[in-house]
């Protein structure tokens, strides 16, 4: 059985840097965007080139939009540190991205792999908003989006918004209402899916050089967690 082919647009971030090593073995990752979120789309942009160069993975990558639609940028420095990915030893990537805008990254691949591609957002959907917006046949040629955010209970900013929609709401309304099949992971989702410190010692335990650094990013993750709550 062939493996779904998906197409990630993040801002890494630690849990989205799990999710392109998670999603590199299980699935058929065929491409990486950026985005702002929760740190500068230079910053997401670098984290995620460190990411696939730690664990020698050969995906494409197009750094995105820098700005939401229409609100003022917001960021997560007191949760993923002050370069979005803080925690480990992370080499500065020598891979650069793609020569395309993330917009047209998206609309290009959607082109390529029609009626198989997921999208997978896990960040601000800002670059999404746009490149339906260049290209609206994109609706018709994507199988689903798969959006991590929004929540069917309480936010995790304000008493309702969930930060990835909080980013840039206007760019999120533009994707529900797409007309796109939407598969939602909210927070009341996310929230049931967790580690703690047993999960970590497994990790560095294994002596594997990708899991000792996402061993390392995980317990900066952790502690700020619990710091925060």
């Amino acid at each position: 059985m062939s493996k779904r082919k998906i197409l990630i647009d993040c801002d890494p971030g630690h849990d989205d840097a799990v999710a392109i090593l998670y999603a590199a073995r299980h699935l058929d990752l065929v491409g990486i965007s950026t985005v702002h979120g929760n740190n500068t789309v230079e910053n997401t942009t670098r984290n995620a080139l460190a990411i696939l160069e730690l664990a020698g993975l050969d995906v494409p990558l197009a750094m995105g939009c820098a700005e939401p639609l229409a609100q003022r940028r917001v960021a997560a420095a007191a949760v993923h540190g002050k370069g979005g990915l803080d925690g480990a030893d992370l080499a500065e990537p020598k891979r650069r991205p793609v020569d395309m805008h993330a917009v047209d990254f998206i609309i290009d691949m959607g082109r390529r792999h029609r009626g198989e591609l997921v999208l997978a957002t896990i960040g601000p959907e800002t670059n999404v908003a746009m490149a339906l917006r260049r290209e609206p046949r994109l609706k018709d040629w994507l199988q689903e989006i798969t959006v991590m955010g929004g929540s069917t209970g309480p936010g995790n900013v304000t008493p309702a918004a969930e930060f990835n929609i909080y980013c840039d709401p206007e760019a999120a309304w533009a994707v529900f209402n797409s007309g796109i099949p939407i598969r939602m992971v909210g927070l009341n989702v996310t929230r049931r899916t967790g580690f703690d410190q047993a999960d970590i010692d497994r990790m560095k335990a294994s002596g594997r050089k990708v899991a000792c650094v996402v061993a390392d990013l995980m317990a900066f993750y952790l502690a700020r967690q619990r710091e925060r709550h």
